[in-house]
């Protein structure tokens, strides 16, 4: 987990300017036995994603952000962090062929949703989905895009071709346990 760090009395600064609930997730971070406090990164991108305009500031001025979901996502911890949730896989001991396949398309969906971080426009019939997919003839991995029509097949979408491209570079092996 990526952490960042901040001064006691940067943090005090916010606590005025927040609601409730975030006033409350300070005081836990203000309970660390240093003048420098140690921030998850999720933690930020959680506070960037509910804060206003102003706060918005605040938070830019004083931790660093990533410029992209694609720079967030490292590895599977990542993915965990900013869904919130860990996988709870269908076969905690996949032993066949659909057992690993199953499991890798729970993988996927929490990809998708990770990468997407909750965009998925169904209603959109001209905005593209895109997809990787394992071309068995030529023996390649394509990234191809969707626009919904009555034949739109179910799967696992991403939002921009760079999301679906960065998501089978490094979660290949997910991929592959889906495809067989």
């Amino acid at each position: 987990m990526k952490k960042q760090t901040i001064t006691r009395k940067e943090l005090k600064e916010i606590y005025p300017n927040v609601c409730p609930d975030w006033q409350k997730t300070i005081t836990e971070l203000l309970f660390q036995d240093s003048q420098e406090i140690e921030v998850e990164d999720s933690l930020i991108q959680k506070a960037l994603s509910a804060a206003n305009d102003r706060q918005k500031k605040w938070i830019n001025n004083h931790f660093e952000l990533p410029k992209s979901i694609t720079d967030r996502i490292d590895n599977w911890t990542d993915v965990e962090d900013i869904l919130g949730y860990k996988a709870e896989l269908p076969y905690s001991k996949a032993k066949t062929k659909m057992e690993k396949s199953i499991n890798a398309l729970y993988h996927l969906h929490m990809l998708a949703e990770a990468y997407n971080q909750g965009w998925v426009d169904w209603s959109n019939v001209n905005q593209y989905k895109y997809f990787p997919y394992y071309d068995r003839s030529d023996g390649v991995v394509v990234v191809n895009g969707w626009v919904y029509d009555h034949c739109f097949p179910a799967g696992v979408y991403f939002e921009t071709r760079e999301k679906a491209e960065n998501a089978l570079k490094k979660f290949r092996s997910i991929f592959d346990d889906f495809w067989g």
